[in-house]
């Protein structure tokens, strides 16, 4: 695959020698362990004058996805919650502070990680990190705020069923990863959202944030002692904890089923998947790369010099 998408390329640049580039996209990056063994990977932004020197970005990203609980839904609803006050911080306080601060912060979820995501500017940093650490160390959970959250979830899940592309992903998720640990998507399910209880969570935050399961992610204009001092003084606490891996079991289906779904729409939707190589295959790389080609090759012709449909995409 690769010595093939190697031969694409060069046809696509006209032989213009772009293939003999190469890029370091590690360089200046740093990675270490903190005094209570927090890993960190850092990076100082290159040095050009302007405000980017000011603009720090922090990611505390926990392994394990969906393998973390078994109840599908939890891993959004945690989510969620996390950002609806802690018991220094009220919610309404978190958005005065991210309002005055102008700072970007969220916790999201997906099928193999959950992340909390910051980014300020770097005189902000000291006043925004006690917050974080409190987010992903004492979020309060409010009975209230999770019903609340519950019922925001169940209306989205039923709006899934007012439009055709997000019912054609329902069907071929179900249908792809049954008895897989995908199934359990991080949004959940109608028969299962109502299920989960403020307890479930609680165990939930433990079992994702600890210092066994994170790693965070910093860069911004710092020494590294200095990263290492605030990393520390802000999450030494968080409970010691043990490693969830993401699952690594491949899908064990039928993949050479059509299913048909009839939906009342004048508009035809048409999804495939395939079996593919693992993030860390040899291959991984060329397929993303090739991946990214057809998605383009596709857009132009079917949609742009041909007019056949309204979006075309791969990936």
């Amino acid at each position: 695959m690769r010595a093939c998408l190697g031969a694409l390329l060069v046809l696509m640049t006209g032989g213009s020698g772009l293939m003999a580039q190469s890029f370091d996209f590690t360089a200046g990056t740093q990675s270490f362990f903190t005094e209570s063994g927090i890993p960190v990977i850092f990076r100082v932004p290159k040095q050009e004058p302007g405000p980017v020197q000011e603009v720090v970005s922090l990611r505390i990203s926990a392994f394990g996805g969906v393998e973390l609980t078994e109840k599908a839904g939890a891993l959004d609803l945690l989510s969620g919650l996390l950002m609806r006050g802690t018991y220094s911080y009220s919610k309404d306080q978190i958005d005065d502070l991210l309002t005055r601060t102008g700072a970007r912060l969220s916790v999201s979820a997906d099928q193999d990680s959950v992340e909390l995501s910051l980014r300020c500017l770097r005189r902000f940093l000291p006043e925004l990190l006690p917050l974080v650490s409190e987010i992903v160390r004492v979020p309060k959970m409010e009975e209230r705020e999770l019903k609340l959250l519950i019922e925001q979830q169940v209306a989205a899940l039923k709006s899934e069923q007012d439009r055709p592309e997000s019912v054609i992903a329902l069907k071929m998720n179900q249908i792809f990863f049954s008895g897989h640990p995908y199934q359990r998507r991080p949004s959940g399910y109608l028969e299962s959202i109502r299920e989960i209880k403020r307890e479930d969570l609680h165990s939930l935050l433990f079992r994702t944030f600890n210092r066994q399961n994170v790693v965070v992610t910093l860069v911004g204009d710092f020494q590294v002692e200095e990263v290492k001092a605030l990393i520390d003084e802000h999450f030494r606490s968080l409970p010691e904890g043990q490693r969830t891996n993401p699952t690594r079991a491949i899908p064990n289906n039928d993949f050479s089923q059509t299913h048909f779904t009839s939906f009342n729409s004048p508009t035809t939707y048409f999804l495939a998947r395939f079996k593919s190589p693992a993030l860390d295959d040899e291959d991984f790389p060329a397929l993303t790369i090739g991946m990214q080609i057809l998605h383009n090759r596709l857009f132009e012709e079917v949609r742009t010099n041909r007019g056949l449909a309204y979006s075309v995409s791969a990936r």
